[in-house]
């Protein structure tokens, strides 16, 4: 998390009563590999042969986490 992200999480979780948590390492790479891989490839499963622009998306996504190191 940037130093501006973090002012912008603190400025509207005051507005909306809410609170800035962060996830351990294991929850993180719990929740990619339980929840968001599987999803985006249902998805791409789903919606990618009726339209050619969501497997280019997921693409783009799972080269963001990439990037992020959330997967390898």
């Amino acid at each position: 998390v940037t130093i501006q992200e973090r002012e912008m999480f603190n400025k509207s979780f005051e507005e909306w009563g809410t609170t800035y948590i962060e996830f351990s390492d294991e929850d993180v790479k719990r929740i990619v590999n339980e929840f968001s891989l599987p999803y985006l490839d249902k998805i791409a499963a789903e919606e990618g042969p009726k339209d050619e622009r969501v497997i280019k998306a997921i693409e783009i996504i799972k080269q963001f986490m990439r990037d992020y190191r959330y997967i390898d």
